[in-house]
């Protein structure tokens, strides 16, 4: 396989306004391939599979999966507890914009220093759960042709993303061994540490708005 974690052009705007449906599924389709085409090419002529790594083109599945009938989709999730309070940590909807971020809401949203702790605790996880609202439409969708690997079960046990990359019938060689245990690098040491509040207002709004945890942790 040739893989890119985060190929550039990044394409965070497109898959945003697609999703708000400021832009039509031939034009997210044109501009995805013009941004990656040098990558699929590259692939081609090495005769690989091209994964896409960008968790930004979440938005584009069904646009995308349209325009490549023999493309794949690998949805990644994590516990909706680690994902808000990382947002938290990196500003989202506070001093990042979604629009240049890709970060998914209903509406059209600008960052706000001002915003509450609550409330950016509230679009954070939103957004999670919009996500994977979207993932989920699409294995309906599209059947075998999205599966779906929970982020933490890639460190515990890292045979877990040769069985989902098996779970797609991609036409190429997986291997089964691992060469070394994975480690989780980007481990946020230097995020300040959850304060009790915070974790109340998180649990809170897990209850509230992320209905989708139950389909991955029950």
């Amino acid at each position: 396989m040739y893989c890119i974690h985060a190929p550039q052009p990044w394409l965070a705007s497109l898959g945003y306004l697609y999703f708000q449906e400021h832009l039509s599924s031939q034009s997210v389709q044109y501009g995805y391939y013009v941004a990656r085409e040098r990558y699929l090419f590259e692939a081609y002529q090495r005769e690989q599979v091209f994964l896409d790594g960008d968790c930004k083109n979440l938005p584009l599945t069904l646009a995308l999966a349209e325009l490549m009938p023999a493309a794949r989709f690998l949805h990644i999730v994590r516990k909706p507890e680690s994902f808000i309070a990382s947002g938290l940590a990196r500003g989202y909807f506070k001093s990042k914009p979604p629009q240049l971020w890709g970060h998914l809401a209903e509406g059209l949203i600008l960052p706000n220093p001002e915003i509450t702790l609550e409330q950016q605790i509230a679009y954070i996880a939103k957004f999670w759960n919009i996500a994977n609202g979207i993932a989920e439409e699409a294995k309906q969708l599209l059947g075998k042709r999205v599966t779906t690997l929970i982020a933490e079960s890639m460190f515990d046990n890292p045979e877990s993303v040769v069985r989902s990359l098996e779970a797609l019938e991609l036409d190429c060689t997986l291997t089964t061994e691992s060469a070394y245990q994975v480690a989780h690098l980007n481990k946020q040491a230097h995020f300040p540490p959850e304060l009790p509040q915070q974790h109340n207002l998180i649990q809170h709004a897990i209850e509230r708005y992320c209905d989708t945890r139950s389909l991955y942790y029950g």
